[in-house]
């Protein structure tokens, strides 16, 4: 199955900021210290599924994690993400999205996540 890359990102992206009425320009103004941190509590809770989707994507970056992924789309017009996204199309057509519907994590145990290592 054909999948717009564009879509799958844009729909991960939204999983992490717009569940709570944010969107992409107010995440990306928090600072990457603190995207990361909270992108360590998701993935610690992941299925092994999503773990290894999200790390396939990131490899397809060239990033270690994909916060970082998340980060080069930060500042882009949806224009310019087309234009990144399309530059990893082939690697990540190769990913199963089948089943793959975005983070599926407990918010409480993100949060709790997140309450302990701000400390």
């Amino acid at each position: 199955m054909k999948i717009s890359i564009a879509f799958v990102l844009g729909m991960i992206m939204c999983n992490f900021v717009c569940i709570n009425g944010g969107d992409f320009d107010e995440y990306c103004s928090i600072p990457a210290s603190i995207r990361e941190l909270v992108w360590d509590c998701i993935y610690r809770y992941l299925p092994q599924s999503e773990k290894a989707v999200f790390t396939q994507m990131s490899l397809c970056f060239g990033v270690s994690t994909f916060d970082k992924v998340i980060n080069q789309f930060c500042g882009l017009s949806d224009d310019e993400q087309e234009a990144v996204a399309s530059q990893h199309e082939v690697c990540l057509s190769e990913i199963d999205f089948d089943n793959f519907h975005g983070p599926t994590v407990s918010e409480s145990q993100t949060q709790s996540c997140i309450r302990r290592k701000l400390g």
